[in-house]
C-alpha cells in the first residue's frame, strides 16, 4: 500500500484545555441517534520562526441517527467543525476531512480548512453472501450488508465536495 508522507507541523508550545460532552441515545423524528460536542481552547507560543503567540478555540459537532425499516436500516450523520481566532494557520491545528468517514472517495485529511461540514446518508441492506470460515471461531454470516450512499462535505474557501457510491460491508 501506499502511506502518505507525515504532515508537515509548525513547532510550538500549546497548552490547551477541552469540554467533551456525549448526549445520551435520544430518539430524534423517529430515529436512535446520538451526539457529541467538543470546545477547544488552544494557546499557542511559536519563538524559533516568526516568534508569535496566538488563542483561539476549536470546536466540533456530531450528530448520528439511523432508523430501521422494512428490510433495510436509514443511517444519517453530521459534523460540523471550526476554528476562530485564527491569524496564522498552523498546519496541525487545521480540520481536516477525506477518507472513508468524513469525505468517503477522496484522500485522507486532503479537504483542510479552518471550517467545514460534513453530511452523509446511507441506505443498508442484508444481502446473501458466501459463508467464510474462521477456522476455530466457526463461520462469518452467510450475508453481506450493501449501502449505498450519498455524501457531502463543504471546506471554506474551497467549496463543495459531492459523492454518490455503494460500500459493501
Amino acid at each position: 500500500g501506499h502511506v502518505a508522507p507525515a504532515l508537515r507541523a509548525t513547532p510550538v508550545r500549546e497548552a490547551r484545555a477541552t469540554l467533551h460532552l456525549d448526549a445520551p441515545r435520544f430518539v430524534l423524528f423517529g430515529m436512535d441517534a446520538a451526539a457529541a460536542l467538543s470546545l477547544t481552547a488552544m494557546r499557542d507560543e511559536e519563538r524559533a520562526i516568526a516568534g508569535f503567540t496566538s488563542e483561539r478555540g476549536k470546536g466540533v459537532a456530531t450528530l448520528s441517527a439511523t432508523r430501521t425499516a422494512g428490510a433495510g436500516q436509514l443511517a444519517v450523520s453530521f459534523l460540523a467543525a471550526g476554528l476562530t481566532g485564527v491569524r496564522r494557520e498552523d498546519p496541525q491545528s487545521l480540520i481536516r476531512l477525506g477518507g472513508p468517514v468524513t469525505a468517503p472517495g477522496y484522500d485522507f485529511h486532503s479537504l483542510v480548512g479552518t471550517r467545514a461540514l460534513a453530511a452523509h446518508a446511507e441506505w443498508r441492506l442484508e444481502v446473501p453472501f458466501v459463508p467464510v470460515p474462521l477456522g476455530a471461531w466457526g463461520r462469518a454470516p452467510a450475508t453481506a450488508t450493501v449501502a449505498p450512499f450519498v455524501h457531502g462535505a463543504w471546506v471554506d474557501g474551497k467549496g463543495w465536495y459531492p459523492r454518490v457510491g455503494v460500500g459493501l460491508l
